[in-house]
C-alpha cells in the first residue's frame, strides 16, 4: 500500500487542521475546569493536603488505587479487566484534566471505577456500596455522579476500551 505524498499546499491544510484539533481539546479542558468549578465541586472542601502535580505523587496514588481496584473487583466477582478499564478512564480523565489533592484523585479514582463496572461488567456496584468504601467521609453519591458526568463528557468514547486479554 503505498503512502500518498502531500503537497505543500495539502501538508498545510493538514497541519491546520491538526492544529484546530488541538486548540479545541485545549479549549475543551479549560471549559471543563471552568465547569468543573461551577458544581458543586467536591474539592473545593477544606482539605489542606493540596500537593504539586509531581509525578512521584500521582504514581504513589496510582499504585495504591490499581491494588483497591484489584481488590474491590475481586470482592464483588467481575472479571480483573475492570479495572483496567477503570484506569484507562482514570489516565485519560487525570491527563487532561489534573488531580490538585488526594480527594480529588479518589473521587475521580471512584468514578472511573463505577463507570468500568458499568461499562464492562455486570453493574452489580451501587453507589452507595462505592461510598462506603471511601476513606473520605465527605464523599457522597451525587460528588460521584457529578465527576462520572465530567468524565463522560471530556472523553472522547469513539474508540473501544482495550485491555491486555484484547490482545492474547
Amino acid at each position: 500500500m503505498a503512502i500518498p505524498i502531500l503537497g505543500s499546499q495539502e501538508y498545510a491544510a493538514t497541519m491546520r487542521m491538526f492544529q484546530q484539533m488541538i486548540e479545541m481539546e485545549n479549549r475543551t479542558c479549560e471549559a471543563l475546569a471552568k465547569e468543573q468549578a461551577t458544581i458543586r465541586n467536591p474539592c473545593n472542601s477544606n482539605d489542606d493536603t493540596v500537593v504539586s502535580s509531581s509525578s512521584s505523587v500521582i504514581n504513589s496514588w496510582r499504585e495504591r488505587v490499581v491494588q483497591w481496584f484489584y481488590d474491590l473487583i475481586d470482592h464483588l466477582g467481575e472479571n480483573r479487566e475492570l479495572t483496567f478499564i477503570a484506569m484507562n478512564v482514570l489516565d485519560r480523565y487525570t491527563g487532561c484534566c489534573s488531580s490538585s489533592n488526594e480527594r480529588l484523585y479518589e473521587l475521580q479514582a471512584m468514578s472511573a471505577l463505577f463507570l468500568a463496572v458499568r461499562i464492562g461488567g455486570t453493574g452489580n456496584l451501587a453507589l452507595s456500596q462505592l461510598v462506603s468504601m471511601s476513606r473520605q467521609p465527605s464523599i457522597q453519591e451525587k460528588d460521584i455522579m457529578a465527576m462520572g458526568k465530567l468524565m463522560i463528557a471530556s472523553l472522547m468514547w469513539d474508540q473501544r476500551l482495550l485491555t491486555p486479554a484484547d490482545f492474547v
